[in-house]
């Protein structure tokens, strides 16, 4: 009986000290883009799924290439990356897509009154002070993640935040008691697809042609300035060359 007895409270007390799985400030991106009114992304998503649960390279590519978590978040580092390359070089039978999804915790105004500008937070308070966007433009803010996500190209970013903006809703975290909401934004100009090349425009052209003009012209004026070679100093070219150099870089 008192064997029982010692047992019993070596359980109530490993209990009560035993930490929940998942204390993370930010909830972990979910594995794809699911429950779209999209088919056919719904379709590769559930053929990724499978794929990860038959352990296929190409699926834990993808799954490796997103970010698992954030860390840093209250020291101000906001970004978690996963690997683009590697999402963007899986071997998946759909082509594959890696953005940057944006996460924001929604924290009720703080209770406690600070000067906003301080950078001085005391240990004992709660780490949703330390969270609250204080509007301060000189810090980051540490209620924004920014994670890497590999999902099928067939998603498109606003299938890519609906679904988002549900798993957050939906899922469990450390900071739901505390009524602390999520959102999310998938902006399109933070994608790339593995089927879509970069393509360079009138700006970029514009760009090389001065690049390869200023070049040509640093590398003649060298030639002529070379003092071995005396007879070229005293060309007209010569003079407008270096002119160029010195006025213009």
């Amino acid at each position: 009986m008192r064997i029982l007895c010692q047992i019993f409270l070596i359980l109530v007390f490993w209990l009560g000290l035993s930490v929940p799985s998942d204390i993370s400030i930010f909830p972990a991106l979910p594995v794809t883009v699911t429950n779209t009114s999209n088919l056919l992304c719904n379709k590769h998503s559930r053929e990724y799924l499978e794929n990860l649960k038959n352990f296929t390279l190409w699926a834990y590519e993808m799954r490796d290439a997103s970010a698992q978590s954030i860390s840093s978040v209250l020291t101000g580092s906001s970004y978690s990356l996963g690997n683009q390359a590697e999402c963007l070089t899986a071997h998946a039978p759909f082509p594959t897509q890696y953005c940057l999804a944006i996460i924001i915790g929604n924290i009720p105004n703080t209770t406690i009154k600070r000067d906003p500008l301080s950078l001085e937070f005391n240990s004992n308070e709660n780490v949703l002070d330390k969270l609250y966007p204080y509007q301060d433009e000189t810090k980051f803010p540490r209620n924004i993640a920014k994670m890497g996500w590999c999902f099928p190209a067939s998603c498109s970013p606003n299938d890519a935040k609906e679904s988002l903006d549900n798993y957050l809703q939906h899922v469990d975290y450390s900071l739901k008691k505390d009524n602390i909401t999520f959102s999310a934004q998938v902006p399109s100009i933070l994608c790339q697809c593995s089927d879509k090349q970069l393509k360079m425009d009138t700006v970029d052209f514009v760009f090389c042609g001065l690049v390869i003009v200023l070049v040509i012209l640093v590398s003649s004026s060298s030639y002529l300035d070379n003092p071995d070679e005396d007879d070229s100093k005293n060309s007209k070219y010569h003079f407008l060359l270096c002119g160029y150099i010195k006025i213009g870089l």
